[in-house]
C-alpha cells in the first residue's frame, strides 16, 4: 500500500511500494509472520450504564460503572469505555438527554457462552440499584433491555 500527501489531499495506492510524505520515501510497513496467528473474536457485548446527577444515584451510578469495568475486563480481559449522551422526546414534546458510560469488549464464542449470564445478571442488579427501567446489554449487534 502506499499513501502519498500532495497538497494536503491524501491518496492511497493498492501497491506495496514506499510512502511518500512531503517529498519524503520511507519503507513499506510488512508484516513476516503472516495472517496466520490472527486472533478472531467473533462475539463482542457492550454493557450500557446510565449515569445519575441526582444526591441519591450519583456515587452509586460510578460505583456500578467502575464494577462493570471490572467485571467485563476481568471476564474478557480487557475493555473498552466510552461516554455517550442519549437524546429522547419527553412526553411534552420537549428534547431531553441522558449521560450514559458505555462498556464493550470482544471474546471468543466459547468465552461469550461461558459468561453471558453474568453480565445480564449483572445489568439486572444495575436496574435494581440505579431504579431504572432497564439498563440495556447489547451482544452480537442485537439488544436487549434487562
Amino acid at each position: 500500500m502506499r499513501l502519498s500527501i500532495n497538497n494536503v489531499t491524501p491518496t492511497i495506492e493498492n501497491t506495496m511500494t514506499n510512502i511518500t510524505y512531503n517529498g519524503t520515501e520511507t519503507s513499506p510497513i510488512t508484516c513476516d509472520s503472516g495472517f496466520d496467528s490472527v486472533q478472531k473474536w467473533n462475539c463482542a457485548i457492550a454493557l450500557q450504564i446510565p449515569i445519575h446527577f441526582s444526591f441519591r444515584y450519583f456515587l452509586p451510578s460510578l460505583d456500578q460503572v467502575v464494577r462493570g469495568i471490572k467485571l467485563i475486563s476481568e471476564t474478557f480481559g480487557g475493555s473498552r469505555v466510552w461516554l455517550e449522551i442519549g437524546t429522547y422526546i419527553g412526553s411534552q414534546g420537549e428534547l431531553l438527554f441522558d449521560v450514559n458510560i458505555w462498556i464493550k469488549s470482544q471474546m471468543t464464542q466459547e468465552k461469550f457462552d461461558q459468561n453471558l449470564t453474568k453480565v445480564q445478571k449483572f445489568a439486572c442488579a444495575t436496574r435494581d440499584r440505579l431504579a431504572q427501567e432497564a439498563v440495556v446489554v447489547e451482544f452480537n449487534n442485537q439488544m436487549e433491555l434487562y
